[in-house]
């Protein structure tokens, strides 16, 4: 069995991996990988404070202080992995539409976090489901505005979700106690999905649902229908 104090640094390398199979196979994905990896790895020290805080205590390796490299580097690959699942799984073709105001992004980026920390320090909600209740509210938004992304939100979604069991199963293969030595079980539903907490899954879905359109809706780029690409 593997020590389990490299748990994290076991996950990070599975998601790296993919990262780099999709960043590498994908080429036409790489400028939507590296914006939102690069865009989000500044978020991944706040959202590791806020989970020490009340959901788990992760094993780290790069003992930085307060701001750990391995919050950032979560940040990044979820977030690169987590925006374009969808696109590698079912390629599109996409035509230029309006595209949403920088101003609008800001409030949404802003906005956000501010209801994350109100629910979390204000409110005493526990962390993972107050960002996984603020990243469906704004994907929400986001494909009110634009019905034609829903489909790709749910679609990225569920593939987020699905990549982050599969990638917990490995790690519970190496570290079958992962879960019971680092995560704050009272914090728990104590529902999971062959060992893996139902939280995680709930926050996987959530934030692929989220990430996903938030590109293609301020990027000004909208899927055409099968029937739409044929005929051209």
């Amino acid at each position: 069995m593997m020590d389990p104090s490299y748990s994290y640094l076991l996950m990070l390398a599975l998601f790296g991996g993919v990262w780099a199979v999709v960043f590498a196979g994908r080429p036409s994905l790489r400028r939507k990988m590296l914006v939102m990896s690069g865009g989000s790895s500044c978020f991944g020290p706040l959202a590791g404070f806020l989970h020490t805080r009340d959901y788990w205590h992760p094993p780290y390796v790069w003992d930085t202080g307060p701001w750990h490299a391995e919050d950032v580097l979560a940040a990044f690959l979820v977030a690169g992995v987590g925006s374009v699942l969808f696109d590698a799984a079912s390629p599109a073709t996409y035509e230029r539409v309006k595209n949403g105001s920088s101003r609008e992004f800001g409030l949404m980026v802003i906005g956000g976090w501010a209801a994350v920390l109100v629910l979390t320090i204000g409110s005493g909600v526990n962390s993972v489901m107050a960002m996984s209740t603020v990243s469906l509210s704004l994907g929400s938004y986001v494909v009110a505005r634009r019905r034609d992304l829903l489909r790709g939100a749910i679609g990225n979604g569920l593939l987020l979700a699905g990549v982050l069991w599969l990638t917990y199963l490995v790690v519970l293969l190496a570290s079958p106690d992962v879960f019971r030595t680092y995560w704050k079980i009272a914090s728990l539903s104590g529902f999971s999905l062959a060992g893996v907490p139902a939280e995680e899954l709930l926050w996987g879905f959530t934030t692929g649902f989220a990430v996903w359109p938030v590109y293609p809706f301020f990027a000004g780029l909208r899927p055409l229908e099968p029937s739409a690409r044929a005929a051209r």
